[in-house]
């Protein structure tokens, strides 16, 4: 049992998808009948609500739905990682508003079971798209701790994606990107190097898509005397890696064309499946 499922459409077009799994996870979690909610997470305000500790039986339960949540994020469902990621920060002490968010979460799972990712075969050369984005401080209630987020598709398929708290606070929106830039571009090499092993073909140098100026310009070393000196030591290993042309290079985007901008913060309905959109179909959303 893998939980996840391929098909193929009789146009030629393949799909995956994770139903079975979600299914169970729902079952386990006893959920029932529950209203149809078209986002997971459009605040922190639930998560946040009461911060009274979860009785020992309520609090395994609830590691027991983050492990779910977590597994169908690596499976197939990208528009549930920056939710596992918020919700996974609370496994160590589950609270009663972090319980309520996840209720509300495996309700937007039960209207959203058909999840697929997928499209059509492609012939020719392969291509690679990477995003990388980061909310400074996005939730000050929870923390000042920023939310990294990155995206990879191959021909127009997310393939990779990850949503993670950063480990130490960022003084500033640009220290928080350029940790998000590094954690990408790690994350990019690896899967790099596993499609070579699979005969794929692979871009170099890896070009990497970020919304903020200034992470561009430090990967690009065009401001050395910034703002920014005493923050990173431009000795670091990675620092010289993020910098060196032949491996990476970054390129500006506007915020509405970053398809990673749905792995760093909380969105509404309607922001959030035009992002979702977004990364399932290439375009551009708002």
């Amino acid at each position: 049992f893998l939980g996840i499922r391929i098909t193929m459409t009789s146009e030629g077009e393949y799909y995956l998808d994770c139903e079975v799994a979600a299914t169970d996870l729902l079952d386990k979690a006893g959920l029932g009948m529950v209203r149809v909610l078209k986002c997971p997470m459009p605040t922190t305000v639930e998560i946040a609500s009461d911060p009274a500790l979860l009785e020992a039986d309520a609090a395994t339960a609830y590691r027991s739905m983050v492990g779910g949540l977590n597994y169908l994020v690596c499976a197939v469902r990208f528009d549930l990682a920056h939710t596992a990621s918020r919700l996974g920060q609370f496994s160590a002490n589950p609270t009663v508003g972090a319980q309520t968010a996840m209720k509300r979460v495996l309700a937007y799972v039960a209207g959203t079971k058909s999840f697929k990712i997928g499209g059509p075969r492609k012939s020719g050369p392969d291509s690679y798209d990477i995003y990388s984005d980061s909310d400074h401080a996005g939730d000050k209630v929870l923390g000042t701790r920023s939310q990294s987020g990155m995206i990879i598709t191959m021909n127009g398929v997310p393939v990779h994606w990850r949503s993670a708290k950063q480990p130490k606070t960022s003084v500033s929106v640009a220290a928080a990107e350029i940790h998000a830039l590094s954690d990408a571009v790690q994350h990019a090499r690896l899967l790099m190097w596993r499609c070579e092993e699979l005969g794929l073909q692979t871009q170099k140098p890896l070009r990497i898509k970020v919304d903020n100026k200034q992470a561009e310009s430090f990967a690009k070393a065009t401001c050395m005397v910034s703002r920014l000196r005493g923050i990173f030591d431009l000795r670091d290993k990675w620092v010289q890696e993020l910098r060196d042309a032949k491996q990476v290079q970054v390129t500006y985007v506007n915020g509405n064309a970053n398809l990673a901008d749905l792995f760093t913060k909380c969105l509404a309905s309607g922001p959030f499946n035009r992002a979702v959109q977004a990364v399932q179909t290439g375009m551009r959303f708002s």
